[in-house]
């Protein structure tokens, strides 16, 4: 038999039963599990910070909030990659318009995320260049030649 990998679908519960006939009301399929988490009361970073902590959550914790109490963003953080996931499993990324970013909000048990930017040695970007300058020279000297 095939076994398929097992898959969390975020849910909002109270617009599930606030709403049978909505598209929240989701239908349960054999086989299916529902985990109800308990409620925590911290907030998760992970990734470009200096240090992946817990932190405690209080009412009118930001996302900046979090990131400056995990010490920060790391040099290669991409902060506009940043997502949060939920603890019903809902992921929010963050947002970017022009020179703007609007960071997702941060509720009890939150899951923050900073991917890191996947760094190109400087000898490999020089070498890159030489590269591309050398072509260019031949480039110019075949143009030469030919004309002549």
């Amino acid at each position: 038999s095939i076994t398929e990998a097992k898959k969390q679908v975020g849910i909002r519960l109270g617009e599930a039963l606030n709403n049978p006939g909505s598209v929240y009301n989701l239908l349960l399929e054999e086989g299916d599990v529902i985990k109800v988490p308990k409620q925590l009361q911290t907030v998760q970073s992970f990734g470009g910070v200096y240090v992946s902590q817990k932190v405690v959550y209080t009412k009118g914790l930001t996302f900046r909030k979090v990131i400056d109490q995990s010490g920060g963003f790391q040099q290669y953080a991409s902060r506009k990659r940043s997502y949060v996931i939920y603890p019903n499993g809902e992921i929010r990324s963050t947002k970017h318009f022009l020179f703007f970013k609007t960071y997702p909000e941060i509720k009890p048990g939150t899951e923050v995320y900073v991917p890191i930017k996947k760094r190109t040695p400087a000898n490999e970007i020089a070498s890159t260049g030489a590269a591309f300058a050398s072509i260019a020279g031949l480039i110019v000297s075949l143009v030469y030649l030919i004309k002549k």
